[in-house]
């Protein structure tokens, strides 16, 4: 069974130890293994938890990576994971939260747009990715990011890069709005409980323009109204300009 370097594996009489505490249905505690390119085992890198969720046909087992290899930090950690879960309804367990990172908020906002906004979707790029409002400022700034490396802070400091830049507040607003977005959907689907979607303090908006839309917004608008309504949206317009 090839090892992987650097990584002292917990003892078998340890882990033992650990899930002979465990009632029946409570949990396991253990290695997980895969197969490399030569076909050969190779051991999970850190030990891993598991335990049932859901109740029916709709049970299923949950295997959560931890951080560690002492069978110990590891048993800790599932009777947190399981009080998490079954006594406070947590969804998103911290070592799960852990893996995921800005590419996958930005899948998640993507999926939403298709369905929901396709016109948010401004484009494609080269290798036919997605783009919409502001993501190529946030493609350069957030990408390999830890979901839970993008706190309050590094918002603040994306905002003052973009001002060193020469982007006007309400423009950096805008680029931003797409990402506490994703955060929303990410917590929709489970993924992220509130407290690991940042504080988005943003610059303010642009001041409310007064008197009417440009003609060419006008148009764009009364192109969708109802048939019914657009003979009084056209009068109205007319007479106010008269």
């Amino acid at each position: 069974m090839a090892a992987i370097p650097g990584f002292e594996p917990a003892s078998q009489e340890s882990l033992e130890a650990v899930n002979r505490r465990l009632k029946k249905g409570e949990g396991w505690i253990g290695y997980r293994y895969s197969k490399d390119a030569k076909g050969e085992g190779v051991r999970s890198r850190f030990l891993y938890f598991s335990f049932y969720v859901g109740d029916g046909t709709s049970k299923k087992q949950k295997f959560v990576l931890t951080d560690t290899n002492d069978a110990e930090e590891a048993y800790r950690q599932l009777l947190e994971a399981r009080n998490a879960t079954f006594k406070e309804g947590v969804n998103a367990l911290p070592q799960e939260v852990r893996k995921l990172r800005y590419e996958d908020l930005r899948r998640i906002l993507i999926d939403h747009y298709r369905e929901h906004h396709p016109d948010s979707i401004t484009g494609y790029d080269e290798e036919g990715v997605a783009k919409f409002a502001g993501s190529i400022w946030l493609d350069k700034y957030f990408t390999r990011k830890a979901v839970s490396d993008i706190t309050a802070m590094e918002i603040k400091k994306f905002v003052e890069w973009r001002k060193e830049k020469g982007h006007a507040g309400p423009t950096i607003r805008r680029q931003l709005t797409p990402l506490r977005s994703a955060f929303q959907r990410a917590k929709e689907l489970d993924l992220l409980t509130e407290n690991n979607i940042p504080s988005f303090v943003l610059p303010k908006d642009s001041e409310a323009r007064e008197g009417f839309l440009e003609p060419e917004d006008f148009y764009k608008v009364f192109a969708k109204l109802p048939a019914h309504l657009q003979p009084a949206a056209l009068f109205h317009v007319l007479h106010r300009r008269t």
